[in-house]
């Protein structure tokens, strides 16, 4: 990835103006401000990624700012649920494939702690997230359920993946799926039941580093499909 590459400047600049004017509660700068370090971490992917762009991850990325925009509005709550619910069905898609990749091989001890540790803290956040905060009086409880199961399980699963295979890449998007689940949880605790400046901070900032990460892994992919090229060449 570009360090000094401009749009990676123009993310971090309006990321952090993000940041915080939601929590001054400056509104008006928030809906300009998302808008735009989203799209230049997008410009970004599709910039670097050249020849070897991948559509698929284009399109998972395009459906998460879609869902990130109608988030700004109230009103489709609903929508931003069945949104994201496809991106994360979309990358457990990919996440259970690589996983199907070593079915046979066997886990080690430090490695099954890290798993017990991350199916833990996934369900943690998850209980106190929605079992806590809605019943199921509320409109959009089993959609709530629905998102809940498959953030968890593709949390847990990224866990797994790297756990077998203990790729560099696999870090990013480790980092990129639990940003999507502190995020999520954070928004629900601040937006529901307790709206804690704290909580919304931790919600604001995952919300930014996920792209960051989950375009980082993205690009590794695209990297190593490169250097494979280029050693047939």
């Amino acid at each position: 990835m570009g360090k000094f590459a401009p749009a990676i400047i123009l993310y971090v600049l309006s990321g952090l103006i993000y940041i915080v004017s939601s929590l001054l509660r400056y509104d008006s700068i928030v809906f300009v401000s998302k808008p735009i370090f989203a799209t230049s971490i997008l410009f970004h992917y599709w910039n670097e990624a050249k020849e070897y762009f991948n559509s698929f991850n284009f399109v998972i990325l395009l459906i998460y700012f879609i869902g990130d925009i109608f988030n700004l509005f109230e009103g489709y709550f609903k929508y931003v649920l069945i949104l994201n619910i496809i991106v994360y069905a979309m990358l457990s898609y990919v996440v259970v494939k690589k996983i199907l990749l070593f079915r046979n091989k066997a886990v080690d001890g430090i490695n099954l702690v890290y798993i017990l540790l991350s199916v833990v803290f996934v369900l943690c956040l998850v209980y106190i997230s929605v079992f806590l905060v809605f019943d199921k009086d509320f409109e959009f409880y089993y959609y709530i359920v629905l998102y809940s199961l498959i953030l968890s399980g593709l949390s847990i699963a990224t866990t797994v993946l790297y756990s077998f295979s203990n790729e560099k890449g696999l870090v990013y998007l480790m980092l990129a799926t639990y940003c999507y689940l502190i995020s999520d949880v954070f928004y629900i605790i601040y937006y529901y039941a307790y709206d804690l400046i704290l909580f919304r901070m931790l919600n604001m900032t995952c919300n930014v580093l996920s792209y960051y990460f989950i375009i980082s892994y993205f690009l590794y992919c695209t990297n190593s499909i490169e250097e494979v090229d280029n050693l047939n060449a």
